[in-house]
C-alpha cells in the first residue's frame, strides 16, 4: 500500500510539470508504474494494475547468478547472457 504522503508528493510533482514521470519515480523511490497509475487516475482514466500478475503465482527463489529473489528462470540473468552472446555488452 502506498502511503498517502507519497501519493500527494507524486501528484504535486506531476502537477508542477518540471520533472518527467521517470524522474518523479526516481526521486521518491517508487516504480514508474506507480507514477503512471497515479497520473492516469488524475486524468480520469483506468489505472493500470500495479502487480505483475504473470509472476504472482510462481514461487520466488534466489537466483544463483545474481542473488535476486525471482521466479525462476531469472529473466535478468538470461537477458545478460543473451547480450554477452550477441555482442551487445
Amino acid at each position: 500500500m502506498l502511503a498517502d504522503f507519497v501519493r500527494d508528493d507524486i501528484e504535486r510533482l506531476l502537477a508542477e510539470g518540471r520533472l518527467s514521470r521517470r524522474e518523479v519515480a526516481r526521486r521518491l523511490g517508487v516504480s514508474r508504474t506507480v507514477v503512471r497509475a497515479i497520473a492516469a487516475e488524475k486524468l480520469g482514466r483506468q489505472a493500470p494494475e500495479l502487480t505483475h500478475a504473470a509472476f504472482d503465482d510462481r514461487p520466488r527463489q534466489r537466483c544463483v547468478s545474481c542473488g535476486y529473489a525471482v521466479p525462476l528462470p531469472c529473466v535478468y540473468c538470461r537477458a545478460k547472457a543473451y547480450r554477452r552472446r550477441s555482442g551487445c555488452a
